[in-house]
């Protein structure tokens, strides 16, 4: 995974835990329900950023070729 992808994965992730701790441990709630209310842009934004993301180009098939597999010559 690129750094451009990785971070939003990451930041997410962290929030997601810091929210679960925060609920479970019943501290700082205000700070978890506005966790909860900007939660899916964020989730959007790291979607977006792994969407955008463009990967390796892998060639093109042959005709005889049913399967691709890049790291193999026959």
């Amino acid at each position: 995974m690129k750094r451009a992808t990785l971070l939003p994965v990451i930041v997410v992730s962290a929030v997601v835990l810091l929210y679960c701790i925060f609920i479970f441990t019943d501290t700082a709630i205000p700070v978890a329900e506005l966790i909860f209310v900007f939660f899916p842009l964020l989730l959007i934004w790291m979607v977006w950023q792994v969407i955008r993301d463009k990967g390796p180009a892998y060639p093109e098939l042959r005709e005889e070729q049913e399967f691709g597999y890049s790291d193999r010559e026959d």
